[in-house]
């Protein structure tokens, strides 16, 4: 039978320590405001994509249907509002990063940034990772303690 390992003192809970924690604070701010810098640039990249369908879209041999009928302009309306869509939910998460991540500069409105953090699980796979370890951090109750207002007008 297979001896358990050794006691290692090194795998004990570690003791609360508040300088700890105002650093892993400040690591979630600067993550937040990573991630609305990577996000910003998925605006280019939904730009980029719009301009190469747009150039495809206006060729008049390529929009044809196999039955030589012009498709219909509805359609390109359609798509065009898809991306004016995509990139508003696009800008809408970069605003919402950076003030989440004054909100933990400030340690303000933890419910906002958790609700950030649950929005943030939906764009994989950075967004999960910061999501998640948001959640992991902000649930503890000493960390709690640390905000003073729960109400977005502080």
């Amino acid at each position: 039978m297979e001896q358990p390992p050794p006691y290692n003192p090194a795998y004990q809970a570690q003791p609360f320590n508040p300088q700890r924690d105002d650093e892993n604070l400040n690591l979630l701010a600067i993550f937040h405001y990573v991630l609305a810098g990577l996000e910003s640039i998925g605006i280019f990249a939904l730009l980029a994509h719009y301009m190469v369908l747009n150039t495809l879209m206006s060729n008049p041999e390529f929009m044809e249907e196999p039955s030589g009928a012009p498709i219909p302009p509805e359609i390109f309306m359609l798509i065009r509002g898809a991306y004016v869509l995509g990139g508003f939910m696009i800008l809408a998460m970069v605003g919402i990063n950076i003030a989440a991540g004054l909100c933990l500069k400030k340690r303000k409105n933890r419910t906002f940034i958790l609700i950030v953090s649950g929005l943030n699980c939906l764009n994989m796979p950075m967004g999960t990772i910061l999501g998640v370890f948001s959640f992991i951090l902000l649930m503890k109750p000493h960390i709690a303690d640390r905000f003073t207002s729960n109400s977005l007008s502080s």
